[in-house]
């Protein structure tokens, strides 16, 4: 396991292939594991901690952090401060907010998600879920469609539910036992370990969207709540924004929860963290490192300039990372992934992905998970030497259009444009007139 470690700055660190140890200790980091089992904590100060691929876990340290799984059965907790979102993503993860007031959401499979200490929002997302708040009032989020899950400590007059896309109109509360069920349209939400469904009023649920929220001038701590209409939330120093459909553009290092419905999130300059949440979502993430989670639905994500971390999530997906080296992960659906400049990691998830290349110097990408005969690669043929009528040909010279070839060292075929994939080392090449100038 290597032993990366940063130091009093504000760092951007990232792991291996190998099962990582990464620290961020002081300073306002960004931390990826990326492949392996890592272990990634941010310590001291407000981090941005994110294990990706591989069954990590993961830590936010001291301050208010963001804090996220990636893929795999991950180990997520905020520890100390409010943490913004404590998020399991894929996989069967167990998140913890840990001290303070936090928002913990288990992203997708079957998660456990604990609140902890402080006065915490939490939520299921997809997957039969179990909701543990802990200490303080909590609350806890119905989402319709989203799974079955299980709240375990609900405390009448204490906790609330909170309502995304749901009215207290639209549920049905019963008597199960000794627990209480609560049901839209016939679909379970959520079973209340130890519930009496005669004391459920209205009085025990909140709208997560009738509020506006005006972001002022942010500020470490500063959460808003955005209403059910679209808006605009503005703000010009560090915010934590949480809301329903909205439009949303800010400046400096951010914390964006879009929750529910069709958002426009803007990140702007600085090191953003946003999750698009339930929705058809369009996100950009402007300057600085970003991490961007697009939920379910189907979105449309772009990194911007810096080094991004993409996820797609379910739904079909469109991922630009544009400048810079960027990881990006389509999740589930059916996606088009574009990686821009720089050298990316790209990895289409389940369904059938494009990768996408608008020019030659666009490459050095490393592609995790083609699959032959599902997925496929577009090129936009003007800019590699063809035009709209160009076609492909398999090993033969094609004049005026391209020629793919593939074997163990292969070679160019007439001089036109050639794709060389290099059966023993996976490489995919360009050659622009097939006398041997590789891109």
């Amino acid at each position: 396991m290597a032993d990366i470690l940063g130091d009093a700055s504000n760092n951007f660190l990232d792991g291996a292939s190998e099962s990582d140890n990464v620290r961020g200790l002081a300073g306002n980091d960004t931390l990826r594991g990326l492949a392996g089992n890592d272990v990634v904590n941010g310590n001291a100060d407000n981090d941005i901690a994110n294990g990706n691929a591989g069954d990590d876990s993961v830590y936010g340290g001291g301050g208010n952090d963001s804090v996220y799984g990636g893929q795999g059965s991950d180990v997520v907790n905020g520890n100390n401060g409010d943490d913004a979102i404590v998020n399991g993503n894929i996989g069967s993860d167990s998140v913890y907010g840990g001290k303070g007031n936090d928002i913990a959401r288990g992203g997708q499979d079957n998660d456990q998600v604990f609140g902890d200490v402080g006065n915490d929002t939490l939520y299921g997302d997809a997957g039969n879920d179990t909701l543990t708040g802990g200490e303080g009032n909590d609350v806890f989020v119905l989402v319709a469609a989203t799974g079955a899950d299980t709240i375990a400590d609900f405390v009448d007059g204490q906790d609330k539910m909170g309502l995304d896309g749901l009215t207290f109109a639209d549920l049905a509360i019963a008597q199960d036992g000794n627990n209480v069920t609560i049901s839209s349209g016939g679909t379970l939400l959520t079973t209340v370990i130890g519930g009496v469904a005669a004391n459920f009023t209205a009085d025990d649920f909140v709208s997560l969207g009738n509020d506006t929220g005006g972001g002022g001038s942010g500020g470490v701590g500063n959460n808003i709540l955005g209403g059910e209409l679209p808006e605009t939330i503005g703000a010009t120093s560090s915010a934590t924004v949480t809301g329903l459909p909205a439009n949303i553009a800010t400046s400096a290092a951010d914390t964006i929860n879009g929750a529910g419905g069709n958002d426009t999130i803007s990140g702007l300059d600085g090191n953003d963290s946003i999750v698009g949440g339930t929705g058809n979502d369009s996100i950009a993430g402007g300057g600085g490192n970003d991490f961007v989670d697009g939920g379910a639905d189907n979105d449309s994500i772009d990194g911007g300039a810096g080094t991004d971390t993409i996820l797609g999530g379910d739904g079909n997906d469109s991922l630009s990372g544009l400048d810079g080296n960027d990881s990006m992960n389509g999740g589930a659906g059916d996606n088009t992934l574009v990686g821009g400049t720089g050298t990316d990691t790209l990895t289409g998830g389940t369904g059938t992905t494009v990768f996408a290349y608008s020019a030659p110097t666009e490459g050095l990408d490393t592609i995790t998970d083609f699959v032959s005969g599902t997925d496929e690669f577009r090129i936009l043929a003007s800019a590699f030497g063809g035009s709209s009528s160009s076609t492909i040909t398999d090993g033969t010279a094609n004049t005026g259009g391209f020629t793919f070839v593939s074997g163990a060292s292969p070679t160019s075929v007439g001089a036109n444009p050639n794709f060389l994939f290099d059966t023993t080392t996976k490489l995919l090449k360009f050659d622009s007139d097939g006398i041997g100038s590789i891109a």
